[in-house]
């Protein structure tokens, strides 16, 4: 999986772990997200440190990129995304019967990650 994967998963995966779940369920989630925690963490550093190099802090955590330095920022953003993450994650099959609204677009930026389980759990 790569970087981008997990980046572009993010705000899917913080709504997931913020919804009302069953214990077993917010217990893969929370694994899931502790696992993808570490990986982003290495995403953020390289980021900011690009951002510090390459352009400006014009308010707290606002930056502008020099314009003749955009294209190194991207092509470092780029290579960023497309490392391929070393770690094994255990798809979260997520119930039917959790109370938990996701859109489209959030179950595809989950892809590999979370899938929606439609055989409802007996135990």
């Amino acid at each position: 999986m790569k970087m981008g994967k997990l980046v572009e998963a993010l705000p899917a995966l913080q709504k997931l772990a913020a919804a009302e779940l069953t214990p077993k369920t917010l217990y893969w989630v929370s694994k899931l997200m502790s696992k993808i925690d570490k990986e982003l963490a290495f995403f953020n550093e390289q980021r900011m440190k690009a951002l510090s190099e390459l352009g400006t802090e014009v308010e707290p955590d606002k930056w502008k990129i020099d314009p003749e330095k955009r294209s190194v920022f991207e092509e470092r953003m780029t290579e960023l995304a497309n490392i391929d993450v070393d770690e094994t994650f255990k798809v979260v099959k997520l119930p039917m019967s959790e109370n938990v609204s996701l859109s489209y677009n959030d179950l595809r930026s989950l892809e590999g990650l979370v899938e929606l389980d439609f055989v409802e759990e007996t135990e």
